[in-house]
């Protein structure tokens, strides 16, 4: 199965699915067939991500997560750095939307696809500590001290 995404002025418009009116940054996701378009460009990945970014600055979280939800269902399987950074930027959306187990969700998917991140384990900590696990996160910042 294969997707072409077009630019629209209105929404995003999943055909055949639902449809979300969560932001300005409209783009049209069509079926087409095998023979037709193989995928988002990695621009426009980026640019759902970018934002992502943007609204989280602005503190318009739940629109910040839809971006990047559809940046990571439209990312390269094979882009690992870009799929645990989508994952890592849901994952604090989540924390800051008080969604706490959603966000350790996020962020363990995240670590799993960057084992090496330092930020991701110190964000599995600040998660923990929100939920109350605190011996689960001083684990995790002893285990993020020890990458540098």
């Amino acid at each position: 199965l294969h997707y072409e995404i077009v630019s629209q002025p209105i929404c995003f418009l999943f055909l055949h699915t639902v449809t979300l009116c969560k932001y300005s940054k409209m783009v049209e996701i069509r079926e087409v067939s095998e023979s037709g378009s193989s995928g988002a460009s990695k621009q426009t990945v980026l640019d759902l991500k970018s934002d992502g970014n943007n609204f989280f600055k602005e503190k318009e979280f739940e629109k910040a997560l839809v971006a990047y939800e559809q940046a990571l269902a439209f990312a390269d399987d094979t882009d690992i750095a870009l799929k645990s950074a989508l994952k890592g930027n849901m994952a604090l959306v989540f924390y800051h939307l008080n969604r706490l187990d959603e966000a350790l969700v996020s962020c363990r998917e995240a670590q799993e696809l960057d084992q090496s991140s330092a930020k991701l384990l110190a964000r599995e900590a600040t998660i923990l500590a929100e939920m109350g696990e605190f011996s689960k996160a001083k684990h995790a910042v002893e285990k993020a001290t020890h990458q540098f």
